[in-house]
This record gives C-alpha cells, sequence and structure tokens, in this order.
C-alpha cells in the first residue's frame, strides 16, 4: 500500500524557504502542523479568513485518493489533507463508552493581540469552546497570562495565549506554542519526550490517576500531555480495513526543523525509536531539505527537517 505521507512530503518540500542555521547547539523548532480535513474548501477559506493565514496551494494526488492544501504565517505552515474515504470520530463505533482517541487533539498559538482576536472571532460565529480568561502563572517560567479556545470546522480545538508583555505590534501575528497529545500511559509519554527529544518538565502532573496532564518543554514549545478516561486507541476501534489513523479527521502530524538532523537521527536510532521514514531528501524540492519521520510513544507522527542547505 502506498504511504499517504508521501506526496505530502513533497508538498511540503516545494514550499519551505530554507534559512542556514550556525548555531551548533541541537535545537528543535515547530515548523509545521498537518490535519485531515473533511472540506478542504471550508478549512481553507476559515484559517485564511480567521487565522490570518495565506493560501499557497492545494495538489491533488489522485493515485493516493487525496488533496494537500498548504497555508503559512511568516516561517510556519498548515498542511491539510483531504482523503477520498475519510471519517470523523462521531461516525466510528468506540469501545465501552469511549467518545475520543488517543493522538494529537489541540495545537495552540500565542498572539500579540489575544483580546483583538478574541473578540474578532466570537463576532465572526467561531465556535468559542472556553472564553478569553486569565492563566495561573507557572513559577519560574514565562508564563502566558491569558487563553481562550476554539473549534475549527471538524471540531479540531485551537488554544491561543498572549505573548510576554512589552511584545506588541501592530499587524496581528500568530506563532506554533503548544502541541496536546492524548494517551494511554503518560508516564510512558513523559519518559519519551524526555529521553528522545530532551523535554523538560515544567510542571507537577495534575489531576487524578486515569484523568492527568502535564506540561513538558522542548526549546519554547510546549507539549501538553493527557491521559484521560474517556479516550481509546485507535486500535481498539472495530473499523474497516480500509481506514487508517491518518483517515481520521483531526491534527495527525507535527513537523520540526533541527539544526545537526544527523546528530538527531543517530541518537534517535540508537534509542530504538521507532521510524516511519530513515534519513533521506529529494531532487526535486526547491530546498532539497532533508528529512525523516519518527513515531512517539502513542504512535503520533513526527517529521524532522534540517535547517541547512544541500
Amino acid at each position: 500500500m502506498k504511504s499517504p505521507w508521501v506526496p505530502m512530503l513533497l508538498a511540503i518540500f516545494s514550499l519551505f524557504a530554507c534559512s542556514r542555521n550556525e548555531d551548533s547547539q541541537l535545537t528543535l523548532k515547530p515548523k509545521v502542523f498537518a490535519m485531515t480535513v473533511s472540506d478542504m474548501d471550508k478549512s481553507m477559506e476559515w484559517y485564511t479568513e480567521k487565522l490570518k493565514f495565506e493560501q499557497d496551494t492545494i495538489v491533488s494526488y489522485p493515485d493516493y485518493g487525496l488533496s494537500v492544501g498548504m497555508l503559512h504565517q511568516d516561517d510556519f505552515f498548515l498542511e491539510l489533507v483531504l482523503f477520498d474515504s475519510s471519517q470523523s470520530i462521531s461516525d466510528l463505533q468506540l469501545p465501552n463508552g469511549k467518545t475520543e482517541l488517543n493522538g494529537f487533539f489541540k495545537m495552540g498559538f500565542q498572539t500579540n493581540q489575544i483580546v483583538s482576536l478574541y473578540n474578532g472571532l466570537k463576532n465572526q460565529g467561531v465556535d468559542i469552546v472556553a472564553p478569553l480568561d486569565q492563566l495561573p502563572p507557572i513559577n519560574n517560567y514565562p508564563w502566558p497570562k491569558e487563553y481562550f479556545l476554539v473549534s475549527d470546522p471538524d471540531g479540531n480545538y485551537i488554544q491561543f495565549f498572549s505573548t510576554k508583555e512589552g511584545a506588541q505590534e501592530e499587524e496581528l501575528k500568530i506563532r506554533p506554542f503548544l502541541m496536546g497529545l492524548a494517551t494511554s500511559d503518560i508516564d510512558s509519554s513523559i519518559s519519551w519526550y524526555t529521553k528522545h527529544l530532551n523535554a523538560t518538565i515544567i510542571t507537577p502532573k495534575v489531576g487524578q490517576s486515569g484523568n492527568e496532564r502535564i506540561l513538558l518543554d522542548i526549546n519554547g514549545f510546549i507539549v501538553e500531555i493527557g491521559q484521560f478516561e474517556a479516550y481509546t486507541d485507535f486500535k481498539e476501534i472495530d473499523n474497516p480495513d480500509s481506514l487508517s489513523n491518518t483517515q481520521i479527521h483531526g491534527i495527525k502530524k507535527l513537523s520540526f526543523v533541527v539544526s545537526d538532523i544527523e546528530q538527531l537521527e543517530n541518537s534517535l536510532k540508537s534509542k530504538g525509536v521507532v521510524f516511519d521514514f530513515p534519513l533521506s531528501s529529494t531532487n526535486n524540492s526547491m530546498v532539497g531539505k532533508e528529512h525523516f519521520m519518527i513515531q512517539d510513544y502513542s504512535g503520533n507522527s513526527l517529521q524532522v527537517f534540517s535547517t541547512h542547505h544541500n
């Protein structure tokens, strides 16, 4: 079976601008959030009109039964994927009263104009999941003071956080800040991210057993990990053979750029991390960046690009 991620990789390669990173430290920087959608035109319109992303292209791959739409804001990208055969979680028969699937469940952005963005989205009829409110401080960590939460046309949760005090710009800016994921074993996921991606724990676990959360930091990017009794693994549902986890509407992939991709690849291989794609490059891209893709503890896809020129 052809992997549905292959054409998506090519679409991303054809759009990225390349910049040299002279930092000798191994650092990860978020570059792409990817998600599957039920209506490409509606989703492209929603992200351009509501969140001011710029549309790059929509490419169809009939041999793979999918289309890919790319949007960007400055050097950060959104990748939207529409499969010919895809479903929403609400269409699935989940076991034992479960209501959600483990995996990526939320993406978060920081913005320099959180109040005006909130009022604008509210006036446009966007589904507000949690209204604008204050966040409690985190000791010894530069945590935002305000946040709110919305959902997009496919029900993906998008959380917005205020920027640090003094970060004021006239133009509305949105920057990647956080990815939330649900896991069947929070301790194993914490161990995976701290061991393999050098994440650091910035808060202790909160909640009760079976419904816990924790915040991790990867070079200023926040990974929020939760274990919830209402969530189940994709492998536990009674799904048709033709349906894969990537064909369920929702957030499916997070991509980083890294200053030394070979060093990271060797480190991950030595630790037994599962690779979906080994380190490789493509000759027909505009920038020829190297890349590989791995799976975290819960099977979420993490893609890594090199920041170096070929």
